[in-house]
């Protein structure tokens, strides 16, 4: 039976996504903070680096900026490499899927809308 590597997050990127060429594909590398509760201690912040190849990482590219809320779903990634004379190692989210939450300049219309005082409504 072949292991499991899925993960899930939802989030907010922590700066602008970057784009570069990788032969004859895009991929694209942006970092996402993701709040979690911790009982006494409050909220904390979680941060991941991710990685989206192809499509996945045009969108989101294209449509999201530092403060854009993202939920994404992939596979964990270890890497493991030498510099100067240092082993170095990181575990990355590779991209698979991508949920818009928000995009490119909606937080500040969100931020502001939700200053404002608004109804509750039942979405059933």
């Amino acid at each position: 039976m072949a292991d499991i590597n899925s993960v899930s997050v939802t989030g907010r990127l922590t700066h602008p996504p970057e784009a570069r060429q990788a032969g004859e594909s895009q991929v694209v590398n942006f970092s996402i903070a993701s709040n979690d509760w911790r009982g006494k201690r409050g909220e904390v912040a979680n941060f991941f680096r991710c990685e989206a190849w192809g499509a996945q990482g045009q969108v989101i590219h294209d449509y999201c900026d530092k403060g854009s809320r993202v939920g994404i779903s992939g596979k964990l990634q270890y890497d493991k490499w030498e510099k100067d004379g240092e082993t170095k190692t990181s575990i990355i989210i590779r991209v698979d899927n991508v949920a818009l939450l928000d995009t490119k300049g909606s937080n500040q219309q969100e931020t502001a809308a939700s200053s404002q005082p608004q109804e509750a409504t039942d979405p059933f």
